[in-house]
């Protein structure tokens, strides 16, 4: 009886041992396979990493940095974009766009009106007919000068300009850089003629409404003096053609800032301190 019950004692004990290592051995075989799914999981997504970094937004494209030699297709807003912008301006203004020009001759156009149809009763003949002759050549300056802003405004060289661009139907990047330079054109054009006028315009002014000053009778005689002053305008106030030229350049320079400066490096050759000039342009 005890040997039966120590052999059934054994052969109970045997085969829990034996369950156990079952056991044992699957959770073995269990966590293998699970630790080689994960190893090659991990791989897979390591491996996936680098093309979401480099992206075509990460690096810099050759276009780019071709791009960097021209100043005209980095500049914001574009010439080209701005003659536009002008353009329309040009249509809805008029001549007002060149007020300090349209004062200054419709100054002195009122002034010689005036003077003229109100001399002073005191003069003699002699000096009848000169107040007469000064007033009238300072109508026909003033006249003068009216008509050429009238020719200037309507003869409208940012929408000549635009018009020419517009033409221009081919997409690649020499068109492009030609497209810019011809509006950049359109408004160096525009600024050195006023800048041209503006000295002209000042000195014809001046001299003819200087001439009509103490010729008149009454508080007519105020309007040559008036006359005077404006006809400085154009030499204080600045025209929009020359400030839309002036800004562009100025949004160019702001592309590529030079940071030059002098210091000293011993050279080798000369066996002494060598002056050197540095420079680093910043984007």
């Amino acid at each position: 009886m005890v040997q039966l019950q120590i052999s059934s004692l054994a052969s109970s004990w045997y085969y829990f041992l034996e369950w156990g290592m079952l056991k044992k051995i699957c959770q073995i075989v269990f966590l293998s396979i699970l630790l080689l799914t994960t190893q090659q999981a991990f791989a897979q997504a390591t491996q996936a990493v680098p093309p979401q970094i480099t992206t075509d937004e990460a690096l810099p494209k050759i276009e780019d940095l071709k791009a960097l030699d021209y100043p005209e297709l980095q500049v914001v807003p574009r010439a080209s974009e701005r003659l536009v912008l002008e353009s329309a301006s040009v249509r809805e203004h008029g001549m007002m766009l060149m007020f300090p020009y349209l004062a200054s001759a419709a100054m002195t156009l009122s002034s010689g009106l005036a003077v003229g149809s109100n001399l002073r009763t005191d003069f003699s003949e002699k000096d009848k007919h000169d107040a007469t002759l000064n007033s009238s050549l300072a109508a026909g300056v003033g006249l003068a000068g009216i008509g050429l802003v009238y020719w200037f405004t309507n003869s409208d060289n940012y929408g000549s300009a635009l018009v020419q661009i517009r033409n221009l139907k081919n997409k690649d990047r020499r068109t492009e850089l030609l497209r810019e330079r011809l509006a950049e054109e359109a408004f160096e054009k525009s600024a050195r003629t006023i800048s041209q006028w503006k000295w002209a315009f000042a000195a014809t002014n001046f001299i003819a409404s200087a001439q009509l000053t103490g010729k008149s009778k009454g508080d007519t005689n105020i309007i040559p003096s008036l006359s005077v002053l404006a006809s400085l305008l154009p030499l204080f106030v600045t025209s929009s053609y020359e400030t839309n030229h002036s800004k562009l350049q100025d949004y160019k320079r702001r592309i590529y800032v030079p940071l030059t400066w002098f210091d000293y490096q011993y050279s080798a050759e000369q066996a002494s301190m060598q002056p050197r000039l540095n420079a680093v342009w910043t984007f």
